[in-house]
């Protein structure tokens, strides 16, 4: 069953070779009972555009982690061993033992879109994870990880997640990993954006693909779940980029939008959630900025008349409402709700520097110019984050309170981190193909 199925993996790899470079192999593996033992192995083919990393071995004593770069026809032949011999036999480490095994269906093969952040893809693919035998497994130290010469860990998996660029879990996600990667590098949805009488939504297509073949298809559903409507179009050339417009979306009809485009896909909650998908925007409008206006400044709503000269004033507000539930910041609004508007020339790209110069760890946010009343008001969208707490670089680390910013307790700030560790474990759910 394995060896048919690696067949099915080197057909798709084949099958997509023209856009693909070298392999891309990242090991780690941890000497148990002087016995080595891997921890995690992965295979992704690189875009043909695309420069590796440069190889390294990072040997820890008990604890190696390495990366470089295969042939495909190489890569092939370490699979066919695996499954042949039950050993892996990487450059510069040692071999070690590992019975592993693929079985058809979605038991070994998943589908993820181009906004996973398992892997370092960025496009969507195919993960074929082995299932290994338990006494070939070995966990990463838990402890620090440290040697002479080479970078200082926390632990074995902040090292791998660190060098690897990978998101799976706690240390338990990366106990035995045997996975091989199939990137799908024709396209992606890179952008989505909600208008009030509209949907915009924008493709990247590499180096080496045919924007003007790429289809795409957009659906929305009723309140009931009851598909509505169904849109195909055909993205036109562009300079490896391209974009769907459509009317589809009409204000408080639909539940759910879902662009699909290739393989890859997108399914739009209610935008009212405080998380939203990190390459979604909603365009908002005139008269939504009116009524939030109209209510006064409060815990998630600040006014400016003008971007202050204190930059460090935006960034705390920032901080503040990425630390809790969001919020927004109104430009060109007095504090006491009167509109006077505010208009200078790169307005967005002074305050998208401050947002990304000032505040740690990156924050989400938009920035938008609504005509509210005849007059331009800046609008500064930050989301509740997802990596808390967050601060002001040299400043530290702020709460909005009844309408107003202040900086973080010691005891706040435990329990941020105490609750951030907690949920720290997320899933890695399979997504259906089409």
């Amino acid at each position: 069953m394995t060896v048919s199925i690696l067949q099915e993996l080197f057909s798709l790899w084949d099958s997509r070779a023209i856009s693909y470079g070298d392999v891309l192999y990242s090991t780690a593996f941890a000497r148990v009972d002087q016995v080595w033992r891997n921890i995690f192995t992965c295979f992704r083919p690189l875009h043909r555009c695309e420069q590796p990393s440069p190889a390294f071995k990072h040997d820890y004593h008990d604890f190696i982690i390495s990366q470089g770069v295969l042939s495909l026809r190489e890569t092939k032949d370490i699979l066919i061993g695996v499954a042949e011999t039950e050993r892996l036999s990487l450059p510069h480490v040692p071999a070690v033992r590992l019975s592993a095994s693929l079985y058809a269906g979605s038991s070994s093969r998943y589908y993820w879109r181009s906004d996973s952040r398992n892997y370092p893809v960025n496009f969507p693919f195919f993960d074929y994870h082995f299932s290994v035998d338990q006494s070939c497994k070995a966990s990463p130290p838990s402890s620090a990880v440290w040697a002479p010469n080479l970078p200082l860990y926390p632990s074995g998996r902040v090292a791998i997640e660190d060098l690897f660029r990978t998101r799976l879990g706690d240390d338990r996600a990366y106990e035995g990993v045997l996975t091989a990667l199939v990137p799908d590098y024709r396209g992606k949805i890179s952008g989505i954006h909600l208008l009030n009488k509209g949907i915009s939504v924008q493709v990247v297509c590499p180096m080496g693909a045919e924007p003007s073949a790429l289809k795409a298809k957009l659906y929305s559903e009723d309140a009931h779940g009851i598909r509505v409507a169904a849109h195909q179009r055909l993205f036109h050339r562009s300079t490896h980029h391209a974009s769907l417009k459509t009317t589809l979306r009409q204000a408080g009809e639909e539940r759910h939008l879902s662009p699909r485009m290739l393989r890859d896909y997108r399914r739009i909650p209610n935008p009212s959630l405080p998380f939203r998908p990190a390459d979604l925007t909603i365009e908002e409008a005139e008269q939504t900025v009116d009524n939030l206006i109209r209510g006064g400044e409060s815990d998630s709503i600040e006014f400016k008349s003008q971007i202050p000269q204190r930059q460090e004033a935006i960034a705390a507000t920032a901080v503040a409402f990425a630390n809790q539930n969001g919020g927004k910041i109104f430009i060109g609004v007095e504090n006491d709700g009167q509109i006077i508007g505010f208009s200078a020339p790169g307005a967005k790209d002074t305050l998208t520097n401050i947002l990304r110069d000032r505040c740690e760890p990156a924050l989400r946010f938009e920035i938008q110019e609504v005509l509210v009343l005849g007059k331009n008001v800046i609008v500064v969208t930050i989301f509740q984050g997802e990596d808390k707490p967050y601060q002001v670089k040299e400043k530290g680390f702020y709460l909005r309170m009844q309408g107003t910013n202040r900086l973080m307790t010691r005891y706040e700030m435990d329990e941020m981190y105490r609750s951030k560790n907690a949920n720290s474990i997320f899933g890695a759910p399979s997504f259906p193909e089409y």
